[in-house]
Protein backbone atom coordinates (compact mmCIF):
# COMPACT_ATOMS: atom_id res chain seq x y z
CA UNK A 1 0.00 0.00 0.00
CA UNK A 2 1.34 3.44 -0.89
CA UNK A 3 0.36 6.45 1.21
CA UNK A 4 2.84 8.89 -0.31
CA UNK A 5 4.84 9.33 2.91
CA UNK A 6 8.27 9.06 1.31
CA UNK A 7 10.73 11.44 3.01
CA UNK A 8 8.05 12.85 5.33
CA UNK A 9 9.31 13.43 8.87
CA UNK A 10 7.09 11.90 11.53
CA UNK A 11 7.25 11.80 15.30
CA UNK A 12 5.41 9.01 17.08
CA UNK A 13 5.01 8.88 20.86
CA UNK A 14 5.31 5.53 22.62
CA UNK A 15 6.62 3.79 19.51
CA UNK A 16 8.08 0.65 21.09
CA UNK A 17 4.90 -1.41 21.36
CA UNK A 18 1.36 -2.00 20.21
CA UNK A 19 -0.38 0.34 17.79
CA UNK A 20 2.47 2.87 18.01
CA UNK A 21 5.10 0.30 16.97
CA UNK A 22 2.91 -0.88 14.08
CA UNK A 23 2.63 2.76 13.02
CA UNK A 24 6.40 3.24 13.18
CA UNK A 25 6.90 0.15 11.02
CA UNK A 26 4.23 1.23 8.54
CA UNK A 27 5.71 4.70 8.19
CA UNK A 28 9.21 3.29 7.70
CA UNK A 29 7.86 0.94 5.06
CA UNK A 30 6.43 3.97 3.28
CA UNK A 31 9.81 5.71 3.27
CA UNK A 32 9.12 8.19 6.06
CA UNK A 33 11.79 9.37 8.49
CA UNK A 34 10.56 8.49 11.97
CA UNK A 35 11.60 9.74 15.39
CA UNK A 36 9.96 8.09 18.37
CA UNK A 37 10.25 8.00 22.15
CA UNK A 38 9.53 5.38 24.78
CA UNK A 39 10.79 4.31 28.18
CA UNK A 40 12.21 1.08 26.73
CA UNK A 41 13.40 1.36 23.14
CA UNK A 42 14.80 -2.18 23.02
CA UNK A 43 11.89 -3.56 20.94
CA UNK A 44 12.83 -1.11 18.18
CA UNK A 45 16.31 -2.58 17.70
CA UNK A 46 16.97 -3.33 14.05
CA UNK A 47 14.54 -0.74 12.73
CA UNK A 48 15.84 2.33 10.91
CA UNK A 49 14.17 4.67 13.36
CA UNK A 50 15.61 7.31 15.66
CA UNK A 51 14.44 6.07 19.05
CA UNK A 52 14.87 8.33 22.07
CA UNK A 53 14.66 6.81 25.53
CA UNK A 54 12.28 9.08 27.44
CA UNK A 55 9.57 8.79 30.06
CA UNK A 56 6.73 10.62 28.35
CA UNK A 57 5.10 11.31 31.71
CA UNK A 58 7.91 13.78 32.28
CA UNK A 59 6.53 17.19 31.19
CA UNK A 60 9.81 18.00 29.44
CA UNK A 61 9.94 14.82 27.33
CA UNK A 62 7.62 15.81 24.43
CA UNK A 63 9.71 18.94 23.79
CA UNK A 64 12.88 16.80 23.80
CA UNK A 65 11.31 14.48 21.22
CA UNK A 66 10.36 17.38 18.95
CA UNK A 67 13.78 18.97 19.37
CA UNK A 68 15.48 15.71 18.36
CA UNK A 69 13.39 15.46 15.19
CA UNK A 70 14.25 19.05 14.25
CA UNK A 71 17.93 18.48 15.01
CA UNK A 72 18.03 15.40 12.77
CA UNK A 73 15.70 16.38 9.94
CA UNK A 74 15.17 20.14 10.12
CA UNK A 75 11.45 19.97 10.74
CA UNK A 76 8.34 17.82 11.19
CA UNK A 77 5.50 16.92 8.83
CA UNK A 78 3.49 14.44 10.92
CA UNK A 79 2.72 14.05 14.62
CA UNK A 80 1.20 10.81 15.90
CA UNK A 81 0.06 10.91 19.52
CA UNK A 82 0.03 7.18 20.18
CA UNK A 83 1.32 6.68 23.71
CA UNK A 84 -1.32 5.48 26.15
CA UNK A 85 -2.31 2.99 28.77
CA UNK A 86 -4.92 2.06 31.33
CA UNK A 87 -5.39 0.54 34.77
CA UNK A 88 -8.65 -1.47 34.74
CA UNK A 89 -10.64 -1.47 37.98
CA UNK A 90 -13.20 -4.07 38.94
CA UNK A 91 -14.51 -2.45 42.11
CA UNK A 92 -15.92 0.84 40.94
CA UNK A 93 -15.32 4.53 40.50
CA UNK A 94 -14.45 5.27 44.12
CA UNK A 95 -11.62 2.73 43.98
CA UNK A 96 -9.79 4.87 41.42
CA UNK A 97 -7.08 6.63 43.37
CA UNK A 98 -5.67 10.10 42.88
CA UNK A 99 -2.49 8.44 41.61
CA UNK A 100 -4.50 6.41 39.07
CA UNK A 101 -6.14 9.57 37.75
CA UNK A 102 -2.82 11.42 37.54
CA UNK A 103 -1.06 8.56 35.73
CA UNK A 104 -3.86 7.89 33.26
CA UNK A 105 -4.61 11.52 32.43
CA UNK A 106 -0.88 12.25 32.25
CA UNK A 107 -0.03 9.47 29.81
CA UNK A 108 -3.12 9.61 27.61
CA UNK A 109 -4.08 13.28 27.55
CA UNK A 110 -1.41 15.57 28.97
CA UNK A 111 1.31 13.96 26.86
CA UNK A 112 -0.80 14.56 23.74
CA UNK A 113 -1.31 18.19 24.73
CA UNK A 114 2.40 18.73 25.46
CA UNK A 115 3.49 17.06 22.24
CA UNK A 116 1.12 19.18 20.18
CA UNK A 117 2.18 22.34 21.99
CA UNK A 118 5.83 21.57 21.20
CA UNK A 119 5.22 20.44 17.61
CA UNK A 120 2.73 22.99 16.28
CA UNK A 121 5.23 25.87 15.91
CA UNK A 122 7.52 23.52 13.97
CA UNK A 123 4.67 22.33 11.75
CA UNK A 124 3.73 25.94 11.02
CA UNK A 125 7.31 26.73 10.02
CA UNK A 126 7.05 23.84 7.55
CA UNK A 127 3.84 25.28 6.10
CA UNK A 128 1.55 22.78 7.80
CA UNK A 129 1.25 19.07 8.38
CA UNK A 130 -0.88 16.40 9.99
CA UNK A 131 -1.63 15.53 13.61
CA UNK A 132 -3.19 12.13 14.30
CA UNK A 133 -4.16 11.33 17.88
CA UNK A 134 -5.21 7.93 19.22
CA UNK A 135 -8.46 8.11 21.15
CA UNK A 136 -10.67 5.08 21.88
CA UNK A 137 -14.20 3.75 21.61
CA UNK A 138 -14.16 4.32 25.40
CA UNK A 139 -14.01 8.06 24.73
CA UNK A 140 -17.63 7.97 23.55
CA UNK A 141 -18.92 4.74 25.04
CA UNK A 142 -17.25 4.43 28.46
CA UNK A 143 -17.09 1.34 30.64
CA UNK A 144 -17.09 1.97 34.42
CA UNK A 145 -13.96 -0.15 34.91
CA UNK A 146 -12.09 2.24 32.61
CA UNK A 147 -13.53 5.50 33.97
CA UNK A 148 -10.30 7.52 34.07
CA UNK A 149 -9.11 6.10 30.73
CA UNK A 150 -12.45 6.94 29.10
CA UNK A 151 -12.27 10.48 30.46
CA UNK A 152 -8.74 10.91 29.12
CA UNK A 153 -9.69 9.64 25.67
CA UNK A 154 -12.76 11.89 25.57
CA UNK A 155 -10.32 14.70 26.26
CA UNK A 156 -8.12 13.56 23.36
CA UNK A 157 -11.14 13.75 21.04
CA UNK A 158 -11.99 17.24 22.27
CA UNK A 159 -8.45 18.60 21.96
CA UNK A 160 -8.07 17.04 18.50
CA UNK A 161 -11.18 18.84 17.26
CA UNK A 162 -10.12 22.10 18.92
CA UNK A 163 -6.76 21.95 17.13
CA UNK A 164 -8.57 21.40 13.84
CA UNK A 165 -10.73 24.47 14.34
CA UNK A 166 -7.75 26.66 15.20
CA UNK A 167 -5.11 25.42 12.77
CA UNK A 168 -6.76 23.88 9.69
CA UNK A 169 -6.76 27.28 7.99
CA UNK A 170 -3.01 27.44 8.57
CA UNK A 171 -2.27 24.10 6.98
CA UNK A 172 -2.38 21.73 9.96
CA UNK A 173 -4.96 18.95 9.80
CA UNK A 174 -5.90 17.33 13.12
CA UNK A 175 -7.79 14.04 13.28
CA UNK A 176 -8.34 11.23 15.77
CA UNK A 177 -8.52 7.46 15.44
CA UNK A 178 -10.68 5.55 17.92
CA UNK A 179 -9.75 1.86 18.11
CA UNK A 180 -12.02 -0.68 19.67
CA UNK A 181 -10.61 -3.81 21.35
CA UNK A 182 -7.26 -4.43 19.67
CA UNK A 183 -4.69 -7.18 20.20
CA UNK A 184 -2.03 -5.03 21.86
CA UNK A 185 0.29 -6.22 24.65
CA UNK A 186 -2.01 -4.37 27.06
CA UNK A 187 -4.99 -6.52 26.07
CA UNK A 188 -3.22 -9.85 25.61
CA UNK A 189 -2.57 -10.14 29.36
CA UNK A 190 -6.21 -9.71 30.43
CA UNK A 191 -7.32 -12.05 27.62
CA UNK A 192 -4.91 -14.71 28.89
CA UNK A 193 -6.39 -14.32 32.38
CA UNK A 194 -9.90 -14.65 30.94
CA UNK A 195 -8.85 -17.82 29.12
CA UNK A 196 -7.66 -19.34 32.42
CA UNK A 197 -10.81 -18.26 34.24
CA UNK A 198 -13.07 -19.70 31.54
CA UNK A 199 -11.00 -22.87 31.05
CA UNK A 200 -10.54 -22.09 27.35
CA UNK A 201 -7.69 -21.82 24.91
CA UNK A 202 -6.55 -18.29 24.11
CA UNK A 203 -8.20 -18.41 20.68
CA UNK A 204 -11.48 -19.66 22.16
CA UNK A 205 -11.34 -16.97 24.87
CA UNK A 206 -10.84 -14.27 22.25
CA UNK A 207 -13.81 -15.62 20.32
CA UNK A 208 -15.96 -15.53 23.46
CA UNK A 209 -14.76 -12.03 24.26
CA UNK A 210 -15.61 -10.83 20.75
CA UNK A 211 -19.03 -12.48 20.45
CA UNK A 212 -20.37 -12.50 24.01
CA UNK A 213 -18.55 -9.91 26.09
CA UNK A 214 -17.98 -6.99 23.71
CA UNK A 215 -20.36 -8.17 20.96
CA UNK A 216 -18.23 -6.70 18.19
CA UNK A 217 -20.44 -6.56 15.08
CA UNK A 218 -17.66 -7.38 12.60
CA UNK A 219 -17.03 -10.62 14.49
CA UNK A 220 -13.30 -10.32 15.15
CA UNK A 221 -10.91 -8.45 17.37
CA UNK A 222 -8.82 -5.63 15.94
CA UNK A 223 -5.19 -6.02 14.92
CA UNK A 224 -2.60 -3.28 15.44
CA UNK A 225 -2.06 -3.07 11.69
CA UNK A 226 -5.74 -2.20 11.21
CA UNK A 227 -5.18 0.94 13.24
CA UNK A 228 -1.77 1.75 11.76
CA UNK A 229 -3.29 1.75 8.27
CA UNK A 230 -5.91 4.32 9.28
CA UNK A 231 -3.24 6.47 10.92
CA UNK A 232 -1.10 6.35 7.77
CA UNK A 233 -4.07 7.39 5.64
CA UNK A 234 -4.91 10.35 7.89
CA UNK A 235 -1.25 11.40 7.96
CA UNK A 236 -1.03 11.34 4.17
CA UNK A 237 -2.12 13.69 1.43
CA UNK A 238 -4.78 11.11 0.53
CA UNK A 239 -6.67 12.68 3.44
CA UNK A 240 -5.94 16.25 2.35
CA UNK A 241 -9.58 17.28 2.85
CA UNK A 242 -10.03 15.45 6.16
CA UNK A 243 -9.69 17.40 9.40
CA UNK A 244 -11.59 17.57 12.67
CA UNK A 245 -12.69 13.98 12.17
CA UNK A 246 -12.78 10.85 14.30
CA UNK A 247 -12.19 7.62 12.43
CA UNK A 248 -13.49 4.59 14.35
CA UNK A 249 -11.61 1.35 13.74
CA UNK A 250 -13.64 -0.67 16.22
CA UNK A 251 -15.40 -3.33 14.21
CA UNK A 252 -18.69 -1.44 14.37
CA UNK A 253 -19.03 -0.99 18.13
CA UNK A 254 -19.90 2.70 18.03
CA UNK A 255 -22.29 2.32 15.09
CA UNK A 256 -24.10 -0.47 16.91
CA UNK A 257 -24.50 1.54 20.11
Amino acid sequence: MEFGLNDKVAIVTGGASGIAKATVETFLGEGAKVVTADRDIGPLAGLEVEAVELDLLDPASPQKLVDRAVELHGGIDIVVNAVGGLIPKTNGFTAITEEDWDWTLGLNLRCMIRTCRAAIPVLLERGGGAIVSIASDQGRQPDPIFAEYAAAKAGVLSVSKTLSLEYSGRGIRSNAVSPGPTLTPGLRGPLAEMAKEWGLSTDAAIDKFVKEIRQIPIGRIGEVQDIANVIAFLASDLAANVTGSEYCSDGGIIVAA
